[in-house]
């Protein structure tokens, strides 16, 4: 996903009432994903707290990020693909 669509998505989501159940519980789940993913982001790139932590638990910390990332990318994918088609 570009950023273009993940802002797309946003927009067209932030009132969620016109989805059907199954895919507003899609939406609400990238939502809190994609706000715990900035909190991991933020810790790890300017927290002096992250410097401190051992080599081993900086890897995995960078990990789970990278995991969290790829799993909001399939998420992204599934909420673009609820949203209407525009035709030009």
């Amino acid at each position: 996903m570009n950023s273009r669509s993940e802002v797309l998505i946003d927009e067209r989501t932030a009132d969620a009432s016109g989805f059907a159940p199954h895919q507003q519980r899609v939406i609400v789940e990238r939502r809190e994903l994609k706000d715990r993913l900035l909190k991991l982001r933020i810790f790890i790139n300017n927290s002096p707290v992250f410097r401190t932590l051992s080599e081993d638990e900086q890897d995995r910390l960078g990990r789970q990020m990278l995991i969290m990332q790829l799993y909001l990318d399939v998420l992204s994918e599934r909420v673009y693909s609820f949203l209407p088609r525009c035709d030009p």
